[in-house]
């Protein structure tokens, strides 16, 4: 953290407390949320919090492959900060 009027700092817990607080207010998963608020009204058809099954048949160029990039990581509970 830092004082007022000083350079803001990113912090990915911020986001998860974010996401905790967003399921209280609508009863609603994190995933819920993020598929009714974004991808379905603008239909972004290759989004998604999960990696997809088949690497081998999207779109997608993934540097220094699946593990090393961090693309088959299951964030859990810090989906919402991913």
């Amino acid at each position: 953290m830092t004082s007022a009027f000083n350079m803001p700092i990113y912090a990915n817990p911020t986001f998860q407390i974010l996401a905790y607080a967003m399921e209280s207010m609508t009863n609603k998963t994190f995933a819920e949320i993020f598929q009714s608020s974004l991808v379905r009204p603008l239909k972004l058809n290759g989004t998604s919090l999960e990696t997809p099954a088949r690497t081998e048949s999207l779109n997608a160029i993934i540097p220094g492959g699946e593990i090393e990039s961090g693309w088959k990581l299951e964030p859990g509970d810090h989906t919402s900060a991913a």
